[in-house]
């Protein structure tokens, strides 16, 4: 929507300055460069998101479901590379979500294999916020964060444009008293666990694909591994 590009040559060197566009109900401002001179195909391009309407954006790219997606996202982003695939793509950026209705998200539905709490399944994150750096076509971060009304999440780990770890993705996850003691007869005994912990109540590291994720619980508490077999839970993912 009301798209503005000036392009300038200057030499084989193709460059926009001063991009903007309005979509999905907010904006794009951003610069690239493109080297058409040589086989290499040198390319570079920075920008920034600001209010996008995460609602529009799936409708255009997923089919309708059940639960819809909601929030507002803000990025920034720096990324360069050459022609010829994402394995040669670089680059960093941040993005954060304010008022939020993620339902779905990849990966957690899994957490279910191995944390016996059925309220899971109705957390809607509210906002969140990751940095993020891209090489050798390799996504890693260090400080994904997802924040809920029940539920806490942070991760780092590093994944590739197929969607195969690399290695692992690492969830820490944190749960409000509430939640906790919602839990049928165990919720005031993990209740009191959590609280000798800082309310952090596991980590679970996850290997494999986003289509065929695996779950192993790495146990912060001592005990605690013991503790979830009492109610016929694996600590291993499936």
């Amino acid at each position: 929507e009301n798209l503005f590009l000036p392009l300038q040559w200057e030499g084989s060197r193709l460059a926009g300055e001063g991009l903007e566009a309005e979509l999905y109900g907010g904006s794009l401002n951003g610069s690239f460069s493109v080297d058409l001179g040589s086989d290499r195909k040198d390319y570079r391009f920075q920008g920034s998101l600001s209010r996008i309407d995460l609602g529009k954006l799936k409708k255009e790219i997923s089919p309708p479901k059940k639960k819809e997606i909601k929030g507002i996202l803000k990025a920034n982003f720096r990324i360069k590379g050459t022609a010829g695939g994402l394995k040669n793509l670089n680059g960093s950026g941040e993005v954060s979500v304010v008022k939020g209705q993620l339902w779905e998200l990849p990966l957690l539905g899994g957490l279910m294999t191995i944390l016996p709490f059925p309220s899971l399944e109705k957390t809607s994150f509210q906002e969140g916020e990751a940095s993020f750096t891209i090489s050798e076509g390799i996504i890693s971060t260090e400080d994904l964060i997802l924040t809920s009304d029940q539920i806490k999440l942070s991760a780092e780990g590093k994944m590739d444009f197929q969607g195969y770890f690399r290695p692992s993705l690492t969830y820490r996850i944190s749960f409000s008293k509430g939640l906790l003691e919602d839990v049928p007869l165990i919720g005031s005994i993990i209740s009191f666990v959590i609280d000798e912990a800082g309310y952090l109540i596991a980590q679970v590291e996850v290997t494999g694909s986003l289509r065929k994720p695996k779950y192993r619980l790495v146990p912060l508490v001592k005990g605690i591994k013991g503790f979830f077999r009492r109610f016929n839970k694996e600590p291993s993912g499936k």
